[in-house]
């Protein structure tokens, strides 16, 4: 079944006037006043599709494979109009793509179920809100039992 979501957000920033420590508002319009909001991507999704067969390797057995695309467009950490005007000084964080997979394996009609999920297949350099380097791929296994299965 596959499923997708897609998120795009205009964030500006709308104070036009910085306010003062002590109360009150500066005379002159803010330096980031329009900006971009920084920290928050603005363009980002994901896809997924999984298929599920019944009766695998014995009656009552399932097995279900599924597959998870990410995407997060390039978005600024810090104020885009602060520094310099060529972006060199800017720090950004990169457009990231990242796979997953899962395959889940139930037995004797989803009492016994074992799954394994790969994140991250290609190992490609992925990132969160504070350009803190997320952990490469990650192979993850569960074992679920149900003991009173009705």
């Amino acid at each position: 079944m596959p499923g997708a979501t897609v998120t795009y957000q205009k964030l500006r920033n709308l104070q036009k006037y910085d306010p003062k420590p002590d109360g009150g508002f500066y005379e002159n319009e803010s330096v980031v006043y329009l900006d971009q909001m920084p920290n928050i991507p603005y363009f980002f999704g994901n896809a997924d599709v999984s298929a599920s067969f019944k009766n695998v390797l014995r009656k009552g057995n399932n097995l279900t494979v599924g597959y998870n695309l990410l995407y997060v467009n390039s978005f600024w950490l810090y104020w885009p109009s602060l520094g310099s005007t060529s972006g060199d000084d800017k720090n950004g964080i990169p457009t990231q793509v990242a796979h997953d997979m899962n395959f889940v394996y139930s037995m004797k009609n989803g009492r016994y179920n074992v799954s394994l999920e790969v994140k991250n297949i290609t190992n490609k350099p992925v990132f969160d809100n504070f350009s803190l380097q997320k952990p490469g791929r990650g192979f993850y296994l569960n074992f679920r039992y149900f003991i009173n299965k009705s």
